[in-house]
C-alpha cells in the first residue's frame, strides 16, 4: 500500500482566488487575514516575513490563512476564531 505524506501551502489561495482576492493582495490583506486568527496580528506577520523573506502579500496572505483554517505550521498558537465566523465574515453571509 502507498502512502503519500505532505502538506498543500496554497490551500489558502482556494478561498481567495476564485473570489479573485488573490492576485490584488496588499499589506493590509496580509495583516486582515492574521487579524481573523491570531491575537497579535503583527507579530504573526513578522514571523512569517522572517520566515519567507521572499514572499509577496499573496503568497503570505496564502500561508496565514492556510494556517489558521487548517492548523498553525510554526507553533503560533494564539486564539482562532472559527473557521465558520471567518467565512461568514469573508464572504458576507
Amino acid at each position: 500500500m502507498d502512502l503519500l505524506i505532505g502538506a498543500n501551502l496554497d490551500e489558502g489561495s482556494l478561498y481567495l482566488a476564485p473570489l479573485g482576492l488573490l492576485a490584488a493582495s496588499t499589506d493590509a490583506d496580509v495583516h486582515d487575514v492574521a487579524a481573523r486568527f491570531h491575537t497579535e496580528p503583527d507579530a504573526v506577520v513578522r514571523d512569517y516575513r522572517q520566515r519567507h523573506p521572499s514572499a509577496g502579500a499573496a503568497e503570505l496572505r496564502v500561508l496565514i490563512l492556510g494556517d489558521g483554517l487548517f492548523g498553525s505550521r510554526w507553533g503560533i498558537e494564539t486564539h482562532r476564531r472559527s473557521v465558520e465566523d471567518w467565512l461568514v465574515d469573508m464572504l458576507g453571509r
